[in-house]
């Protein structure tokens, strides 16, 4: 049951208005590039330097690849839960469930703690979340909690009172779908 995926999910960035104005960016500057280096045309009353509008579109394209190729992994299995936001993390990353106090599903109004981050939230309270208002919460045993957004909490919350039922996971829970 430990190498058997009980459930997984995948979120993609669904910033389109992000990944829009991006390819806005990329347009404006190649447009400036084409139009002073094929053209031979300056842009504007004090034209850019030449390697400044390298550097800077050559930013705005990594930003662009980096927000396409965003995306949050969960897997649960019968020995854990793996999470991986890549590409900041690589490899996932694995929370036993003996290390796990509580695990629930939450509804993320305004949680004071998590102060609404994307990714991090530096210190014992931690949020990964790419869309939606629902997502797993792990409580651990050593005080700090995690929160993983999702996209299917009426899924995952099944999946969990299997775990439950099973007593791989903790009996007390807290439901707030």
């Amino acid at each position: 049951m430990n190498g058997e995926n009980l459930y997984y999910e995948i979120q993609k960035s669904p910033k389109w208005f992000l990944l829009t104005t991006l390819v806005l960016f990329n347009g404006i500057f190649l447009f400036v590039i084409v139009s002073q280096y094929i053209e031979s045309v300056d842009s504007g009353l004090d034209p850019i330097i030449d390697s400044n509008i390298l550097i800077s579109w050559s930013i705005v394209i990594l930003m662009s690849v980096f927000f396409k190729i965003m995306r949050l992994e969960t897997i649960i299995r019968g020995n854990g839960i793996y999470v991986r936001f890549f590409p900041i993390q690589l490899s996932f990353k694995f929370y036993s469930f003996e290390s796990i106090g509580n695990c629930y599903i939450n509804k993320l109004t305004w949680i004071p703690k998590f102060r609404d981050t994307r990714f991090f939230g530096f210190g014992r309270h931690r949020m990964i979340k790419m869309a939606g208002y629902y997502g797993m919460q792990l409580d651990f045993l050593n005080g700090s909690s995690l929160f993983i957004g999702t996209k299917n909490p009426e899924v995952i919350d099944k999946v969990l009172e299997q775990l439950r039922s099973k007593t791989i996971l903790s009996k007390s829970k807290k439901r707030l779908i």
